[in-house]
């Protein structure tokens, strides 16, 4: 234990010694944003010591806690650092020629040098030497910057794009099709119903009320009169039951009915919703709405969800075309992370048009007309009945393109955009 706590600090001052180097696609705006990014790390116990105004008293007791919250970070991140390793090494090697010392190395910058979580090294898959080269330049943690734009910018829409009911009741003012919702439980009681039978005789799907990625989905198949998950089976009132005690322990949650993809949507997905994860923006200088990118996420397995953070696949999609490039996957499936062909359906997916791309891409940038939020990451699907708007995100992840282009998100017109808005609020 003591060698790795030793490990790890000389790790730390060893790359903090060394001055980053960026070649930027706009140097003004995308060396503004990265700083940005910079002054929201977490700061180390020497780090805190030199921003110190001496002339001010400080206690031996705050500048020695501060140093004992250094160790447990240190002691539980670098305990993470090998069992990533232990679970994931053994595939990176074989498949990629990653030794485990060099896993290591490249856990270990992610974590205490970027201070990010270790799994980036994972999935932005960092193992592979031409995204290694580009560690400095990804936008691992965005979210404090985009949701601090959205409050100077927009912040009434804010609960709108949070909470899931209010957005499913907003697109229904505006005509905006959408999943509708069948009932809404916060802690273990019924705040809304659609229909007086509270769930009609139909599969139905569950998430939470304000949560992202995938976060406490699941599904309920109706067969025969019952409600089945991947274990149990349950009658309409044992369903009801189980949906109070599922929002006690986990939060308020909404009840959808189960959505089908298009048929020309099949061949990518075992069964599961596919979606669309397009990030729009607001031009600055006259509000036209811009398609920025997109990436197509698609279940795998037995999956209820197709986020990627559970295990779903994410292939980039070319705006300008909608032809798909090589899929990704956060866990190995077979022994890979990359696939030409859908693990499950084998059918191709490198090289192949998104069915009905135009219109789903249409749908998408008229839909943010409706809204004031500068940018958001919208996910769209493509159902029997045609274009539906699943949810909208103001804090849509970097990996969005990070992770399926496998490119730094300052190859995009994101950060300068970012920049000119900020420039006009701040």
């Amino acid at each position: 234990m003591v060698f790795l706590l030793l490990s790890s600090f000389y790790f730390i001052y060893k790359y903090l010694r060394k001055t980053c180097h960026l070649e930027y696609s706009n140097p003004k705006y995308f060396k503004n944003y990265y700083d940005r990014l910079k002054r929201r790390r977490r700061k180390y116990f020497f780090e805190k010591l030199s921003l110190l105004n001496w002339k001010k008293p400080y206690s031996l007791v705050s500048l020695l806690r501060w140093f004992q919250k250094d160790l447990v970070y240190l002691t539980k991140w670098s305990l993470n650092v090998i069992l990533q390793i232990r679970r994931y090494g053994p595939a990176i090697r074989r498949e990629y020629g990653r030794s485990y010392w060099s896993q290591w190395k490249g856990i270990m910058y992610v974590k205490f040098v970027l201070r990010c979580d270790p799994k980036h090294y994972r999935t932005r898959l960092l193992f592979k030497k031409e995204n290694l080269q580009l560690i400095d330049d990804f936008a691992l943690q965005h979210y404090p910057l985009q949701r601090k734009l959205a409050e100077l910018s927009s912040k009434s829409e804010l609960s709108i794009l949070k909470n899931k009911f209010e957005f499913n009741q907003y697109c229904v003012s505006e005509n905006i099709p959408t999943p509708e919702i069948l009932a809404v439980i916060e802690s273990g009681e019924v705040t809304y119903q659609l229909f007086d039978d509270f769930i009609p005789h139909k599969s139905v799907f569950i998430k939470k009320l304000s949560g992202g990625g995938g976060d406490g989905t699941n599904r309920f198949k109706y067969v025969n009169g019952t409600y089945r998950d991947r274990t149990n089976s349950y009658s309409s009132e044992q369903l009801k039951d189980k949906l109070k005690e599922i929002s006690l322990s986990n939060g308020a949650i909404i009840i959808q009915p189960m959505l089908k993809n298009h048929n020309s949507w099949a061949k990518f997905t075992p069964g599961s919703l596919a979606t669309c994860r397009i990030v729009t923006a607001k031009m600055p200088n006259d509000l036209n709405i811009v398609p920025l990118f997109c990436c197509f996420r698609m279940p795998a397995g037995d999956l209820v969800a197709d986020n990627y953070s559970l295990g779903g696949i994410i292939a980039p999609v070319d705006i300008s075309t909608g032809k798909l490039g090589v899929a990704v996957s956060s866990t190995p499936k077979k022994g890979k992370f990359e696939f030409t062909k859908h693990p499950d359906t084998c059918n191709q997916i490198d090289g192949a048009i998104l069915p009905y791309w135009d219109d789903i891409l249409k749908f998408t940038l008229d839909v943010h007309q409706h809204f004031k939020t500068l940018f958001i990451g919208w996910d769209v699907s493509l159902t029997t009945k045609g274009c539906s708007m699943i949810e909208g995100n103001v804090t849509w992840a970097s990996c969005s393109y990070e992770i399926p282009f496998q490119d730094s998100l300052k190859n995009t017109a994101y950060p300068e955009l970012f920049e000119k808005w900020m420039e006009k609020y701040e």
